[in-house]
């Protein structure tokens, strides 16, 4: 008896009964679980639903819809603001609303939203194109925009406040280490000046060998959290195992199709005037 029919045979008895009658192997006590990610693996789970949300019809409408419902035009009391200060809102009004957008986006794909937001002193000189006449200068928010969720840590120890702490890529590990000068040879000084200037804290840590550095920020969004894991959880992940499952499906039409049309072939030798025999 070769392995082959040993290892066949010991698979069939384990499937048969003491009274020789099969049975399935799928009971209700059991769960069949596919290939669907841990929320422990974050990254992972936040990869794949970036890749339904990018490449799934239903999934991207869905979300796209939950957008356009849920976000509306920004208002505000005109009572209560002064000519001037009606003006600046109106001028930050568009990017705030986009803003909006990007952060409800992110809330659905991934779950985790950490906003971030720079501000500059604007002079006068700008101030007077807004239409604000009363300000010689004026601290406003000029870039917002979001952390990449897949370089956050989370952690939860016996409290209901994670710490966050986002991890620093190695590309820009070595533009900063070595002060302008990127992985491939080119160089940008002035962006590493801008970049010193601006965020001296974090170049020195950088430059110390920090590779995480823990995120000062009180305005992380965390959507639904199971106890198991201080991770959310996406709004598409239960939806994830269905849609892989759907794309199998496909996958398994386009063989078979394939197959077909390889299996129909139509020959023609010769012709009228030298038929084939």
């Amino acid at each position: 008896m070769t392995d082959e029919t040993k290892l066949a045979k010991a698979a069939f008895m384990r499937n048969v009964g003491s009274n020789n009658a099969t049975y399935n192997p799928w009971t209700a006590d059991e769960i069949d679980k596919l290939e669907v990610e841990d929320i422990k693996e974050f990254r992972d789970v936040v990869d794949v639903c970036r890749f339904f949300y990018k490449r799934d019809p239903i999934a991207s409408t869905i979300i796209n819809k939950l957008i356009d419902i849920g976000i509306t035009e920004l208002e505000y009391e005109h009572s209560k603001l002064s000519p001037n200060q009606e003006k600046i809102l109106e001028s930050m009004k568009e990017p705030f609303e986009e803003f909006a957008e990007t952060i409800a986006l992110e809330y659905l794909v991934s779950g985790l939203v950490v906003p971030e937001v720079s501000y500059t002193t604007v002079e006068n000189k700008d101030l007077n194109r807004l239409g604000i006449k009363r300000y010689s200068s004026f601290v406003l928010p000029t870039d917002l925009w979001l952390r990449d969720p897949m370089t956050i840590k989370i952690k939860q120890v016996w409290s209901s406040q994670p710490t966050y702490y986002v991890e620093i890529p190695d590309d820009l590990i070595h533009f900063i280490q070595n002060e302008g000068i990127y992985e491939d040879g080119t160089e940008d000084k002035e962006l590493y000046k801008e970049l010193a200037a601006r965020y001296p804290k974090f170049v020195a840590a950088v430059k110390a060998g920090k590779t995480e550095l823990k995120l000062e920020n009180d305005l992380v969004l965390r959507r639904r959290v199971v106890s198991d894991s201080p991770y959310p959880v996406p709004y598409l992940y239960a939806a994830t195992e269905a849609m892989k499952h759907k794309r199998n499906i496909r996958r398994m039409d386009y063989s078979v199709a394939s197959r077909v049309i390889s299996a129909i072939q139509l020959i023609k030798a010769g012709n009228d005037e030298y038929p084939w025999d």
